[in-house]
């Protein structure tokens, strides 16, 4: 049997074999790094999937950050705002109060009765005060010349002694359907736009 020579076909069979073999196992390991590569890829591609969900997550969190800081600002201004108006409006009515006492009041009286008499444009016209005020016969034939002084027009006035519930006077229509309101409170809601005007450019001089 030693004897014997090599078997070429055998031989043949298992060079083959080992060629194969060979190319199986290269293409093997280039199919498990392509196989890594697109898994690395994807595992990256996951990640800044990932980060861009979450940046654009802190970016909305940012976002409401501002919103609600800006919100909280302008609430905090108007309360602010609010406050000192409410300020304003209590230290007029206290000064306007203070003044029923002195002399000077019944002038004033007289020119905003004058004022509504020509803001409701009629030839008679009734007057109210409040409890607090005393209107005189004096004080009507006043207001009419001061009308007449002003608008060239002869008016005729009465009192009607049924009081207001806030200083001031209303001057009403003798049928009571027309009326300008001249009280406190009503003279300054009509000022109140120019009055708010004047107490921002006082709050930005402060700040």
């Amino acid at each position: 049997m030693s004897g014997l020579g090599a078997n070429p076909l055998l031989d043949g069979i298992i060079t083959n074999a080992k060629a194969e073999s060979a190319t199986i196992l290269e293409r093997a390991k280039a199919e498990a790094m392509e196989l890594a590569e697109m898994y690395r890829k994807k595992v990256q591609e996951v990640k800044e999937a990932e980060q861009r969900a979450m940046q654009a997550q802190l970016d909305e969190i940012h976002r409401r950050e501002e919103s609600a800081i800006r919100n909280a600002q302008r609430k905090s201004e108007l309360q602010k705002g609010d406050h000192l108006w409410s300020l304003v409006l209590d230290s007029v009515s206290h000064k306007m109060n203070a003044l029923i006492e002195k002399p000077a009041y019944k002038d004033i009286l007289v020119h905003w009765i004058a004022e509504g008499v020509i803001g409701l444009d009629r030839s008679e016209a009734v007057v109210r005060c409040s409890f607090k005020e005393t209107i005189t016969s004096e004080m009507l034939m006043a207001a009419q010349d001061l009308v007449l002084q002003n608008i060239g027009r002869k008016v005729t006035l009465t009192f009607n002694t049924e009081p207001l519930s806030a200083q001031g006077v209303v001057v009403s229509s003798v049928d009571g359907k027309v009326a300008y309101n001249n009280q406190v409170a009503t003279r300054i809601g009509r000022y109140g736009r120019e009055l708010k005007d004047l107490m921002e450019v006082y709050t930005c001089k402060l700040e």
